[in-house]
C-alpha cells in the first residue's frame, strides 16, 4: 500500500510521484537494505517515471543549472544542482533502457552484485551480453543531452521516447543546458577561465566563414577532456584530437559548432579563444611550449605546399610530415605525432614554398 499526501498539488502530480515511489517499495521488496549508492537508487526510481509515460519537471531544472553529472549526483549540498539531479538520473537512465537491453537492464540494475557504477556496468553488459566503457556511454550521453536527436547517426544521439528540448516550458527562463557558451562571429573573441563541472559540456558556434586565424581553447585540472566539432545541426560529432595537453586549434574560416565536454568525476577549468595570431608572412607560432599532447602550428599561409620534419636530441630523423597545399591566410596545422614523444627537446624544419624556418620544442610526459 503506498499512502501519498498531495497537497497542495492535484491529482496528476499524486499519480507523477507515485510513478517514482512505488520503485522505491520494489527495491525494498527485492533487497532490503541493500546498501547500494543513493544516486543508483534514485535514477532507478526516476526510470519508474519513464516507464510509466511521465515527463520528470526535474528535467526543466537540469536545463536551468546547464546539466550535472548523473552520476554521484545526491552528494551536491545546492538545492538547484540536486534537483537537477533528479533530471539527469532520468535522462541516464531512460537513455540507458532506450540502448541497452530495455526491460533486462532495469531488471539487472535492480539485482546488481556491484554498487555504484559498477553495478550499472554490470546490468547493461548482462543485458546486451557484451563488454561496455561505462566513460564511452557516459560521454555518448553527454553529447546526446546537447545534440538530442536521434535520426543522426546510429541514434545514439538523443531519445526516442522525448526531446529534452521539449522541456523549455518557460522562454524567459534561464536555460544554461541548452545555450551557447559563446557565439564567434566577431574577432577577436575571449572567453575567459571558467570552471567546467563533471560530465557537463560547453556549446561555441563558429560563425567565421571569411575569417583568418583559428579558434583555441585548453582545459587545466584533473579531469578528462574531449572536444568535438560538427559543421551543422544535422551532422554526428567528429572528435579532435586533444592529445594530453587537453588544448585544442580550429582552422578559421570555419562555421559549425564546437562542443567541448569534461567526460570525467574531476571538473576542469577551460578558456577558449579566437583570431589570428598576428603572423606576418613566414612566421611561425609553435604551440603549447612545452608540449604535453598534439603541438601547433600557426603561420600565415602563402597557398603552397608544407612539410615539417622533426629530430630528436642526437639529429635522428623521427618524421617528416606532408600537410599538402595549406589554403593561404593565416592558419593553424596540428601535429598529433608529438604525443608519442618520448620527454625532450626537438628540432623541427618547417618548409613552405621557398621558406624554411627551423626551431625546437620541449616535450614534457
Amino acid at each position: 500500500m503506498l499512502y501519498i499526501d498531495c497537497y497542495p498539488g492535484d491529482a496528476a502530480e499524486a499519480l507523477y510521484t507515485a510513478s517514482h515511489e512505488l520503485v522505491h517499495l520494489i527495491q525494498w521488496g527485492i533487497r532490503p537494505f541493500s546498501g547500494e549508492d543513493l544516486w543508483v537508487i534514485e535514477n532507478q526510481a526516476q526510470t519508474g517515471t519513464f516507464l510509466c509515460g511521465y515527463p520528470a519537471s526535474q528535467v526543466s531544472t537540469f536545463i536551468e543549472a546547464g546539466g550535472v553529472t548523473p552520476v554521484g549526483w545526491t552528494e551536491f549540498t545546492d538545492d538547484l544542482r540536486y534537483v537537477a539531479g533528479y533530471g539527469a538520473g532520468y535522462l541516464f537512465f531512460s537513455y540507458l533502457y532506450e540502448r541497452f537491453g530495455g526491460d533486462a537492464f532495469i531488471h539487472g540494475s535492480l539485482r546488481a552484485s556491484n554498487r555504484g557504477l559498477p553495478g550499472v556496468e554490470e546490468a547493461v553488459e548482462k543485458a546486451i551480453g557484451s563488454q561496455v566503457d561505462m566513460m564511452d556511454i557516459l560521454t555518448d550521453w553527454a553529447l546526446a543531452c546537447w545534440i538530442d536527436d536521434p535520426s543522426i547517426g546510429d541514434g545514439r544521439w538523443g531519445w526516442d521516447s522525448f526531446r529534452i528540448a521539449d522541456y523549455e516550458y518557460d522562454p524567459d527562463s534561464p536555460r544554461d543546458g541548452l545555450d551557447w557558451q559563446g557565439v564567434v562571429s566577431t574577432l577577436p573573441f575571449e572567453d575567459p577561465v571558467h570552471d567546467l563541472p563533471a560530465m557537463t559540456l560547453d556549446a561555441y558556434s563558429l560563425e567565421c566563414p571569411a575569417a583568418e586565424g583559428s579558434f583555441r581553447a585548453s582545459a587545466s585540472g584533473m579531469g578528462g577532456f574531449s572536444a568535438w566539432f560538427r559543421e551543422s545541426p544535422g551532422d554526428a560529432p567528429r572528435r579532435l584530437e586533444t592529445g594530453q595537453a587537453r588544448d585544442i586549434a580550429v582552422p578559421l574560416p570555419a562555421e559549425g559548432e564546437v562542443l567541448l565536454l569534461c567526460n570525467s568525476f574531476f571538473g576542469l577549468n577551460l578558456q577558449a579563444s579566437a583570431g589570428d595570431l598576428g603572423l606576418a608572412a613566414g612566421g611561425l607560432a609553435v604551440f603549447p611550449q612545452p608540449c604535453f599532447g598534439t603541438l601547433y602550428l600557426g603561420l600565415r599561409s602563402d597557398g603552397s605546399q608544407a612539410t615539417l620534419s622533426v629530430f630528436d636530441a642526437t639529429g635522428r630523423h623521427v618524421e617528416t610530415i606532408d600537410f599538402g597545399a595549406v589554403d593561404p591566410g593565416e592558419t593553424v596545422l596540428s601535429y598529433p605525432g608529438a604525443s608519442l614523444l618520448s620527454t625532450g627537446v626537438y628540432a623541427y624544419r618547417f618548409v613552405q614554398g621557398g621558406a624554411e624556418v627551423c626551431g625546437r620544442f620541449a616535450v614534457v610526459r
